[in-house]
């Protein structure tokens, strides 16, 4: 076979490197396959204004990765984990999905197309299950089926950024070709699944929301670690974490010892937290120790956690900790096994006693009344600003940004296998007017247990 998949002749843009992108899955769950051929796809393209199509200039891209070649005449010689990002805006608000037509003589192969704000933080970022299609061998490298994943929630006039992954499950074979890209105005725009592309809100403060309600998507978060048998996924309008010890024991790696979801969430100064979160007696024994399951993480030149919450059997305790030392901890309260418990915290970083950190916890919680307030403290480390400001910025006197990112679900290390629900996360940079109000998780809502425990 001639490996220069693209017709030879074409002067190709060659970007043959060997090395797979980091951040995208090898192991991909596949999602539901849509698809359309090229005469079912151009009838239903007359109903669309003109305005609302977007077609990519494939050759006019920001960033790409992996094993890939890109003319005017399409994508080619592509291998597993090859990408593409482009930037694209719309000209009317509302929700769009992304497409591609694309073409391969293999089985196995799939394309996952997802969206955000940064494009350096897309190109890194794992690729979605739910946004990744498997596709189908045409027997024939001309692209000729169509496929389209979404929707996506996006606003006109806003520049964002779309990615177009290859994946392959054999090694060393070709993913397949793609001869078109772009986004179309969307069927249904009431779809409640729609993803949310970008999280800064009208009033200018950028908050990372996730429930589970009509989802099937963890946007805006992604999957931080959830090497299979651990899982993350959407049940019963919820976000379930399950980890599983066998598998830590038989392989002792950090990417085994839980399941977590985080986003670009970044606080150089204050942010906040919110969530629910359901235990249940066969999923999560009240003898358990040590399970971390929200982290304020301290990205930079030390890149490890500044604070955390953890289950220790039933009591919930706050971690703390100024530099690589042991921490300070305490314990915020008590957990009710079969309930649905809301969980608030807020923090500061501060060196020279100037931080503080307070959490809410319980079935029904009250800003004026935290169940733990831990002011004055040293809370977080790497380069300053001022005694409330990490320096979040790169540059010749600091090598690394320093600041605290957002982890949720599960770290573990030993004791057994255990899930935990999850639902409506919120995650909210600095301390707008009102921010307790934002990330306070609703009254009411999900009485669900844990179902299909895995064990």
């Amino acid at each position: 076979m001639n490996k220069r998949i693209l017709p030879v002749g074409r002067v190709a843009v060659a970007l043959l490197t060997t090395l797979l992108v980091g951040g995208c899955s090898t192991d991909v769950l596949y999602g539901e396959l849509s698809e359309e051929s090229s005469a079912q796809s151009r009838a239903s393209q007359t109903a669309v204004a003109a305005s609302a199509t977007v077609n990519v200039t494939l050759t006019d891209y920001v960033s790409t990765g992996g094993t890939i070649s890109i003319d005017a005449g399409g994508i080619g010689s592509t291998r597993n984990g090859a990408y593409v990002v482009y930037r694209v805006s719309v000209t009317e608000s509302g929700l769009y999905d992304a497409f591609a037509l694309f073409g391969s003589k293999y089985d196995g192969s799939s394309l996952a197309m997802d969206m955000d704000v940064d494009a350096s933080v897309l190109a890194s970022r794992p690729t979605e299950p739910q946004l990744t299609q498997a596709v189908a061998n045409t027997g024939s490298w001309t692209p000729s089926k169509r496929y389209t994943t979404g929707p996506f929630r996006l606003q006109a006039g806003h520049d964002y950024y779309l990615r177009l992954t290859f994946l392959q499950k054999e090694s060393g074979r070709w993913a397949g070709n793609v001869s078109k890209l772009g986004l179309q105005w969307s069927g249904d725009q009431e779809n409640k699944s729609a993803v949310p592309v970008d999280v800064t809100t009208d009033e200018g403060y950028r908050l990372y929301a996730l429930d589970g309600n009509d989802r099937q998507t963890v946007y805006p978060f992604w999957r931080g670690w959830a090497w299979e048998p651990n899982y993350i996924e959407v049940k019963d309008n919820a976000f379930e974490f399950y980890y599983n010890q066998a598998a830590l024991d038989a392989d002792n790696r950090r990417e085994r010892r839980g399941c977590e979801l985080t986003c670009p969430f970044k606080a150089t100064s204050e942010g906040w937290y919110g969530f629910r979160i359901f235990l249940s007696e066969e999923g999560f024994a009240k003898t358990l120790s040590g399970s971390i399951f929200c982290q304020l993480f301290n990205n930079g030149d030390r890149n490890s956690w500044a604070g955390h919450l953890s289950l220790d059997k039933q009591q919930v305790v706050l971690s703390y900790r100024h530099a690589l030392v042991d921490p300070t901890t305490r314990t915020v309260g008590t957990v009710e096994w079969g309930k649905w418990t809301k969980v608030v915290l807020y923090f500061r970083v501060g060196r020279n006693q100037k931080g503080s950190i307070r959490v809410w916890l319980g079935e029904e919680v009250d800003e004026a009344t935290p169940s733990l307030k831990a002011d004055n403290i040293n809370f977080g480390f790497g380069e300053w600003t001022d005694d409330t400001h990490l320096d979040g910025e790169v540059s010749e006197a600091n090598e690394k940004a320093d600041y605290i990112g957002c982890k949720f679900g599960l770290y573990v290390s030993s004791g057994g296998d255990r899930t935990i629900r999850f639902d409506d996360i919120r995650a909210l940079e600095g301390n707008p007017e009102g921010a307790f109000g934002i990330v306070c998780p609703p009254t009411g809502g999900l009485d669900t247990g844990i179902h299909d425990v895995r064990i």
